[in-house]
Protein backbone atom coordinates (compact mmCIF):
# COMPACT_ATOMS: atom_id res chain seq x y z
CA UNK A 1 0.00 0.00 0.00
CA UNK A 2 2.61 2.36 0.57
CA UNK A 3 3.70 1.73 -2.97
CA UNK A 4 0.63 2.87 -4.14
CA UNK A 5 0.85 5.89 -2.23
CA UNK A 6 3.89 6.94 -3.36
CA UNK A 7 2.95 6.33 -7.03
CA UNK A 8 -0.08 8.24 -6.20
CA UNK A 9 2.68 11.35 -4.39
CA UNK A 10 5.56 11.67 -5.95
CA UNK A 11 7.87 9.35 -8.08
CA UNK A 12 9.14 10.59 -11.43
CA UNK A 13 11.41 8.81 -14.58
CA UNK A 14 12.80 5.59 -13.57
CA UNK A 15 11.50 5.68 -9.95
CA UNK A 16 7.75 6.01 -11.16
CA UNK A 17 8.47 3.16 -13.53
CA UNK A 18 9.70 1.16 -10.97
CA UNK A 19 6.61 1.88 -8.18
CA UNK A 20 3.85 1.49 -11.33
CA UNK A 21 5.96 -1.72 -12.21
CA UNK A 22 4.86 -3.18 -8.50
CA UNK A 23 2.66 -1.54 -6.73
CA UNK A 24 -0.76 -3.48 -7.73
CA UNK A 25 0.46 -6.61 -9.76
CA UNK A 26 2.05 -7.42 -6.12
CA UNK A 27 -1.68 -7.86 -4.76
CA UNK A 28 -3.01 -10.02 -7.58
CA UNK A 29 0.83 -12.43 -7.45
CA UNK A 30 0.05 -12.38 -3.29
CA UNK A 31 -3.46 -13.41 -4.49
CA UNK A 32 -2.25 -16.03 -6.80
CA UNK A 33 0.12 -17.44 -4.00
CA UNK A 34 -2.48 -17.59 -1.39
CA UNK A 35 -5.64 -19.04 -3.37
CA UNK A 36 -7.24 -22.34 -3.11
CA UNK A 37 -9.25 -23.71 -5.26
CA UNK A 38 -12.69 -23.17 -4.22
CA UNK A 39 -15.97 -23.27 -5.70
CA UNK A 40 -17.14 -19.86 -8.62
CA UNK A 41 -20.21 -19.32 -5.83
CA UNK A 42 -18.10 -19.06 -3.20
CA UNK A 43 -15.72 -17.30 -5.03
CA UNK A 44 -18.42 -14.71 -6.13
CA UNK A 45 -20.23 -14.22 -3.38
CA UNK A 46 -17.02 -13.72 -1.07
CA UNK A 47 -15.62 -11.20 -3.86
CA UNK A 48 -19.51 -9.24 -2.90
CA UNK A 49 -18.33 -8.90 0.95
CA UNK A 50 -14.16 -8.92 0.86
CA UNK A 51 -14.38 -6.10 -2.58
CA UNK A 52 -17.44 -5.23 -3.83
CA UNK A 53 -18.56 -3.97 -0.85
CA UNK A 54 -15.54 -1.76 -0.09
CA UNK A 55 -15.51 -0.33 -3.30
CA UNK A 56 -19.07 1.02 -3.01
CA UNK A 57 -18.74 2.16 0.63
CA UNK A 58 -15.09 4.11 -0.84
CA UNK A 59 -17.26 5.75 -4.17
CA UNK A 60 -20.00 6.60 -2.20
CA UNK A 61 -18.16 8.70 0.30
CA UNK A 62 -16.35 10.39 -2.50
CA UNK A 63 -18.68 11.62 -4.26
CA UNK A 64 -21.33 12.58 -0.62
CA UNK A 65 -18.01 14.62 0.19
CA UNK A 66 -17.86 15.91 -3.73
CA UNK A 67 -21.53 16.98 -3.42
CA UNK A 68 -20.89 19.01 -0.03
CA UNK A 69 -17.42 20.69 -1.62
CA UNK A 70 -19.87 21.61 -4.98
CA UNK A 71 -22.62 23.02 -2.83
CA UNK A 72 -20.42 24.64 0.09
CA UNK A 73 -17.56 25.39 -1.64
CA UNK A 74 -15.20 24.26 1.74
CA UNK A 75 -11.69 25.41 1.64
CA UNK A 76 -9.67 22.63 0.96
CA UNK A 77 -11.70 20.78 -0.68
CA UNK A 78 -11.65 19.94 -4.53
CA UNK A 79 -14.51 21.08 -6.51
CA UNK A 80 -15.62 19.19 -9.43
CA UNK A 81 -17.46 20.71 -12.26
CA UNK A 82 -20.65 18.08 -12.38
CA UNK A 83 -22.55 16.96 -9.76
CA UNK A 84 -22.28 13.34 -10.80
CA UNK A 85 -18.57 13.52 -11.86
CA UNK A 86 -17.68 10.89 -9.10
CA UNK A 87 -21.18 9.08 -9.31
CA UNK A 88 -20.39 8.07 -13.17
CA UNK A 89 -16.76 7.17 -12.04
CA UNK A 90 -17.98 4.84 -9.74
CA UNK A 91 -20.76 2.93 -12.29
CA UNK A 92 -17.67 2.60 -14.78
CA UNK A 93 -14.35 1.74 -12.52
CA UNK A 94 -11.46 2.54 -14.55
CA UNK A 95 -8.10 3.96 -12.75
CA UNK A 96 -7.60 6.66 -15.51
CA UNK A 97 -9.96 8.69 -17.53
CA UNK A 98 -10.71 7.86 -21.26
CA UNK A 99 -13.03 8.87 -24.12
CA UNK A 100 -11.93 5.07 -25.44
CA UNK A 101 -14.76 3.73 -23.97
CA UNK A 102 -18.43 1.98 -24.94
CA UNK A 103 -19.95 5.21 -25.04
CA UNK A 104 -17.90 6.27 -27.61
CA UNK A 105 -15.82 9.60 -27.48
CA UNK A 106 -17.41 10.48 -23.80
CA UNK A 107 -14.83 11.20 -21.39
CA UNK A 108 -15.39 8.90 -18.51
CA UNK A 109 -14.01 9.95 -15.34
CA UNK A 110 -11.53 7.52 -13.21
CA UNK A 111 -12.42 6.62 -9.57
CA UNK A 112 -8.71 6.03 -8.37
CA UNK A 113 -6.90 3.72 -6.81
CA UNK A 114 -10.09 1.21 -6.00
CA UNK A 115 -10.30 0.05 -9.81
CA UNK A 116 -8.02 -2.59 -8.52
CA UNK A 117 -11.00 -3.76 -6.34
CA UNK A 118 -12.87 -4.33 -9.37
CA UNK A 119 -10.42 -6.11 -11.75
CA UNK A 120 -9.82 -8.14 -8.59
CA UNK A 121 -12.95 -9.59 -8.37
CA UNK A 122 -13.58 -10.47 -11.82
CA UNK A 123 -10.26 -12.16 -11.74
CA UNK A 124 -10.83 -13.99 -9.02
CA UNK A 125 -13.95 -15.48 -10.65
CA UNK A 126 -11.79 -16.08 -14.28
CA UNK A 127 -8.99 -17.98 -11.98
CA UNK A 128 -10.91 -19.75 -10.23
CA UNK A 129 -12.70 -21.03 -13.50
CA UNK A 130 -9.04 -22.18 -14.63
CA UNK A 131 -7.89 -23.39 -11.48
CA UNK A 132 -11.72 -25.83 -11.21
CA UNK A 133 -11.12 -26.86 -15.13
CA UNK A 134 -7.51 -27.88 -14.38
CA UNK A 135 -7.81 -29.64 -11.00
CA UNK A 136 -7.54 -32.97 -12.72
CA UNK A 137 -4.00 -32.28 -14.19
CA UNK A 138 -0.50 -32.74 -12.84
CA UNK A 139 1.20 -29.79 -11.59
CA UNK A 140 2.89 -29.43 -14.33
CA UNK A 141 0.58 -29.78 -17.01
CA UNK A 142 -1.61 -27.34 -14.65
CA UNK A 143 1.18 -25.04 -14.90
CA UNK A 144 1.88 -25.55 -18.79
CA UNK A 145 -2.23 -24.54 -18.87
CA UNK A 146 -2.26 -21.77 -16.88
CA UNK A 147 0.48 -19.99 -18.38
CA UNK A 148 -0.79 -20.62 -21.65
CA UNK A 149 -4.30 -19.07 -20.98
CA UNK A 150 -3.20 -16.30 -18.72
CA UNK A 151 -0.83 -15.16 -22.25
CA UNK A 152 -4.05 -16.04 -24.42
CA UNK A 153 -5.64 -13.87 -21.98
CA UNK A 154 -3.31 -10.75 -21.89
CA UNK A 155 -2.75 -10.78 -25.74
CA UNK A 156 -6.30 -9.94 -25.37
CA UNK A 157 -6.34 -7.82 -23.01
CA UNK A 158 -3.51 -5.70 -24.76
CA UNK A 159 -5.57 -5.40 -28.06
CA UNK A 160 -8.50 -4.83 -26.86
CA UNK A 161 -7.26 -1.89 -24.19
CA UNK A 162 -5.80 -0.19 -27.37
CA UNK A 163 -9.49 0.20 -29.00
CA UNK A 164 -11.55 0.47 -25.75
CA UNK A 165 -11.71 0.62 -22.06
CA UNK A 166 -13.53 -1.68 -20.86
CA UNK A 167 -16.53 -0.80 -17.39
CA UNK A 168 -15.58 -2.11 -14.36
CA UNK A 169 -12.06 -2.95 -15.26
CA UNK A 170 -12.59 -6.21 -17.44
CA UNK A 171 -9.51 -5.23 -19.27
CA UNK A 172 -7.19 -5.10 -16.19
CA UNK A 173 -8.91 -8.67 -14.60
CA UNK A 174 -7.80 -10.36 -18.01
CA UNK A 175 -4.16 -9.15 -17.33
CA UNK A 176 -4.26 -10.17 -14.03
CA UNK A 177 -4.37 -13.65 -14.71
CA UNK A 178 -0.64 -13.72 -15.65
CA UNK A 179 -0.05 -12.22 -11.95
CA UNK A 180 -2.48 -14.86 -10.47
CA UNK A 181 -0.63 -17.46 -12.21
CA UNK A 182 2.90 -16.13 -10.93
CA UNK A 183 1.77 -16.21 -7.85
CA UNK A 184 0.65 -19.96 -7.98
CA UNK A 185 3.83 -21.00 -9.84
CA UNK A 186 5.82 -19.73 -6.81
CA UNK A 187 4.01 -21.25 -4.37
CA UNK A 188 3.55 -24.79 -6.27
CA UNK A 189 7.77 -24.70 -7.44
CA UNK A 190 8.31 -23.95 -3.56
CA UNK A 191 9.93 -20.60 -4.68
CA UNK A 192 9.42 -18.86 -1.42
CA UNK A 193 11.62 -21.22 0.59
CA UNK A 194 15.09 -19.39 2.20
CA UNK A 195 17.76 -21.28 0.29
CA UNK A 196 20.40 -20.80 -2.37
CA UNK A 197 18.38 -21.00 -5.44
CA UNK A 198 15.63 -19.14 -4.66
CA UNK A 199 17.85 -16.20 -3.56
CA UNK A 200 19.36 -15.52 -7.33
CA UNK A 201 16.23 -16.01 -8.32
CA UNK A 202 14.93 -13.22 -6.51
CA UNK A 203 18.29 -11.17 -7.12
CA UNK A 204 17.49 -11.92 -10.76
CA UNK A 205 13.89 -10.57 -10.63
CA UNK A 206 15.03 -7.49 -8.82
CA UNK A 207 17.32 -7.18 -12.20
CA UNK A 208 14.61 -7.61 -14.72
CA UNK A 209 12.31 -5.26 -12.66
CA UNK A 210 14.85 -2.32 -12.54
CA UNK A 211 15.57 -3.17 -16.59
CA UNK A 212 12.10 -2.58 -17.54
CA UNK A 213 11.58 -0.14 -15.72
CA UNK A 214 14.46 1.36 -17.75
CA UNK A 215 12.84 0.31 -20.95
CA UNK A 216 9.37 1.96 -20.24
CA UNK A 217 5.98 2.67 -18.78
CA UNK A 218 4.03 0.27 -17.71
CA UNK A 219 -0.22 1.05 -16.85
CA UNK A 220 -1.76 -2.01 -15.63
CA UNK A 221 -4.86 -0.14 -15.63
CA UNK A 222 -5.16 0.74 -18.55
CA UNK A 223 -3.48 -2.36 -20.03
CA UNK A 224 -0.71 -0.01 -21.58
CA UNK A 225 2.94 -1.23 -21.88
CA UNK A 226 5.97 0.21 -23.92
CA UNK A 227 7.37 -3.42 -24.41
CA UNK A 228 4.46 -5.77 -22.73
CA UNK A 229 6.20 -9.05 -22.61
CA UNK A 230 8.85 -7.72 -20.47
CA UNK A 231 7.04 -5.33 -18.57
CA UNK A 232 4.85 -7.66 -17.41
CA UNK A 233 7.86 -10.45 -16.74
CA UNK A 234 9.19 -6.82 -14.68
CA UNK A 235 6.15 -6.94 -12.93
CA UNK A 236 6.11 -10.46 -11.96
CA UNK A 237 9.57 -10.39 -11.21
CA UNK A 238 9.77 -7.60 -8.89
CA UNK A 239 6.41 -8.69 -7.10
CA UNK A 240 8.56 -11.97 -6.55
CA UNK A 241 11.93 -10.07 -5.10
CA UNK A 242 10.07 -7.88 -2.62
CA UNK A 243 8.10 -11.02 -1.26
CA UNK A 244 11.52 -13.16 -1.00
CA UNK A 245 13.09 -9.70 0.47
CA UNK A 246 10.19 -9.97 3.39
CA UNK A 247 10.26 -13.41 3.79
CA UNK A 248 13.96 -13.18 4.36
CA UNK A 249 13.64 -10.06 6.65
CA UNK A 250 10.78 -12.18 8.97
CA UNK A 251 13.26 -14.15 10.32
CA UNK A 252 15.66 -11.42 11.98
CA UNK A 253 12.75 -9.19 12.49
CA UNK A 254 9.57 -9.73 14.17
CA UNK A 255 7.04 -8.39 11.72
CA UNK A 256 3.85 -8.56 13.42
CA UNK A 257 3.27 -4.53 13.35
CA UNK A 258 3.36 -4.68 9.21
CA UNK A 259 1.23 -7.52 9.17
CA UNK A 260 -1.40 -5.85 11.40
CA UNK A 261 -0.78 -2.70 9.15
CA UNK A 262 -1.53 -5.04 6.02
CA UNK A 263 -4.61 -6.88 7.42
CA UNK A 264 -5.86 -2.92 7.39
CA UNK A 265 -4.60 -2.22 4.03
CA UNK A 266 -8.50 -2.03 2.80
CA UNK A 267 -8.78 0.85 5.26
CA UNK A 268 -5.52 2.80 4.31
CA UNK A 269 -6.52 3.13 0.46
CA UNK A 270 -9.98 4.29 1.16
CA UNK A 271 -8.36 6.91 3.29
CA UNK A 272 -5.64 7.97 0.93
CA UNK A 273 -8.26 8.00 -2.12
CA UNK A 274 -10.94 9.81 -0.10
CA UNK A 275 -8.17 12.47 0.60
CA UNK A 276 -6.42 12.28 -3.12
CA UNK A 277 -10.15 13.06 -4.97
CA UNK A 278 -11.67 15.51 -2.22
CA UNK A 279 -8.92 17.42 -0.33
CA UNK A 280 -6.03 19.81 -1.31
CA UNK A 281 -3.93 18.99 1.76
CA UNK A 282 -0.40 18.19 -0.03
CA UNK A 283 -1.33 21.11 -2.83
CA UNK A 284 -0.96 23.70 0.14
CA UNK A 285 1.54 21.53 1.83
CA UNK A 286 3.47 21.79 -1.44
CA UNK A 287 3.19 25.16 -1.93
CA UNK A 288 4.16 26.45 1.53
CA UNK A 289 7.35 24.28 1.22
CA UNK A 290 8.20 25.81 -2.61
CA UNK A 291 7.81 29.31 -0.86
CA UNK A 292 10.31 28.28 1.62
CA UNK A 293 12.71 27.50 -1.18
CA UNK A 294 12.88 23.73 -0.80
CA UNK A 295 13.73 21.45 -3.88
CA UNK A 296 11.19 20.04 -6.18
CA UNK A 297 12.58 16.64 -5.04
CA UNK A 298 12.87 17.54 -1.47
CA UNK A 299 8.97 18.65 -1.64
CA UNK A 300 8.03 15.21 -3.46
CA UNK A 301 10.19 13.16 -0.98
CA UNK A 302 8.14 15.44 1.86
CA UNK A 303 4.84 14.95 0.78
CA UNK A 304 5.60 11.00 -0.06
CA UNK A 305 6.59 10.50 4.30
CA UNK A 306 4.28 13.01 4.86
CA UNK A 307 0.95 11.04 3.36
CA UNK A 308 1.88 7.86 4.47
CA UNK A 309 2.27 8.67 7.50
CA UNK A 310 -1.11 10.64 7.47
CA UNK A 311 -2.71 7.49 5.80
CA UNK A 312 -1.25 4.66 8.24
CA UNK A 313 -2.31 7.00 11.15
CA UNK A 314 -5.71 7.40 9.83
CA UNK A 315 -5.35 3.55 9.49
CA UNK A 316 -5.33 2.82 13.03
CA UNK A 317 -7.52 5.22 14.75
CA UNK A 318 -10.29 4.20 12.25
CA UNK A 319 -9.86 0.48 12.81
CA UNK A 320 -10.68 1.10 16.30
CA UNK A 321 -14.33 1.08 15.06
CA UNK A 322 -16.28 -1.93 14.34
CA UNK A 323 -18.42 -0.27 11.68
CA UNK A 324 -15.61 0.17 9.39
CA UNK A 325 -13.57 -2.99 10.29
CA UNK A 326 -17.07 -4.75 9.06
CA UNK A 327 -17.49 -2.79 6.07
CA UNK A 328 -13.66 -3.29 5.25
CA UNK A 329 -13.28 -6.93 5.86
CA UNK A 330 -10.37 -7.25 7.81
CA UNK A 331 -9.06 -10.64 7.22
Amino acid sequence: MVLIIIGHTYAVGFWQNLVYAINVPIFFVLSGYLTHRKTIRQTALGGVRTLLVPYGVTALLIFFLSLVSLHRHVPGMITTANWNHFLIAALYGIGTPSSQTIFHGTVIPAIGAIWFLLAMYFGNIIYQLLLNATHALSRGKETAVLVGASLILAVGAFIVSAVIQLPWSLGPALLSISFYTAGHIIREYRMMDLNMRNGILALAGLLLCCWSAIRGQFWFNTGYATDPLLKMLGAMAGSYFLMYLFKGIETWISMRGLAKLGRLALITLAFHLVCLSVFTDTVILENHLATWGVTPNGVGIILDVYRILLCELATIILAKFKLVRKVFAIR
